[in-house]
């Protein structure tokens, strides 16, 4: 009984050992494996999360990104991500390395409008703000006009797009959005007919009582709306002259 007695801890201590070196070698295994798959060479690209810039300009990036892989300038994840979000339609980039591929997922900067300084300066807009020099990038992709005399000028009228946004039918049916210091106005294209806006301010109660309106038989005859006012709407038709509501 006392020899009995004396083995179990043996036994106890002997499985206990025997685990901890399982643990050590299994560690082991997976250090090994995750810094050989660091350092394992990259031979394949995966390019992903394109929505709307066009074929052209998502082949430059993984052009890009090609030379610098077989001129070994990729010393880190960070590197190939920091390549990809250098271009200005690029919002952000996340680079993984699986195997002997890299894969990046990219977030395009995509615009809510298209600016118009003069005839021959035009610029993208994004949703922060900033003005992205005007090329093709884009392709499906439908917003309105910003119509300003300056760029300073033109970011005020960004509060009024992200409206339209929340508001599908002005969204669609509002083609140019024409700002100066005196305030704002739209332009309806299906209606033929300007809605002045006035101010930028409270430019979400403004939106959208333009919006019911859109519902009413009123926009039909309408060639012009005024919703500068919180309790008023004026509708200018071609053949009255206001109508007060």
């Amino acid at each position: 009984m006392n020899d009995r007695a004396q083995q179990a801890p043996v036994r106890q201590l002997f499985g206990l050992s025997q685990f901890l070196t399982v643990l050590v070698l299994v560690v082991a295994l997976l250090a090994a494996a995750v810094l050989w798959n660091r350092n394992r060479p990259i031979r394949t690209l995966q390019v992903d999360g394109w929505e709307h810039v066009a074929m052209r300009y998502r082949d430059s990036i993984e052009r890009a990104l090609q030379g610098a892989i077989e001129r070994g300038q990729l010393g880190s994840l960070r590197d190939a991500e920091e390549r990809v979000e250098a271009f200005p339609f690029v919002q952000a980039a996340i680079a993984r390395k699986v195997g002997s591929t890299l894969q990046v997922t990219v977030t395009e900067r995509l615009p809510v409008a298209l600016v118009v300084i003069t005839d021959t300066a035009m610029a993208w807009m994004d949703r922060d703000g900033q003005m992205l020099p005007y090329h093709p990038w884009y392709e499906r992709v439908t917003v309105p006009l910003v119509v300003a005399n300056s760029r300073e000028t033109a970011r005020s009228a960004l509060p009024i797009v992200l409206a339209m946004e929340q508001f599908p039918q002005v969204d669609a049916m509002c083609s140019e959005v024409h700002v100066d210091r005196g305030g704002a106005w739209l332009w309806l294209t299906p209606h033929q007919c300007r809605v002045l806006l006035g101010p930028t301010a409270d430019v979400q109660s403004k939106v959208r009582r333009l919006a019911w309106v859109l519902t009413t038989n009123w926009i039909y005859a309408a060639r012009s709306l005024d919703i500068r006012w919180n309790q008023r709407i004026i509708v200018s038709t071609a053949t009255t002259a206001e109508t007060e509501s």
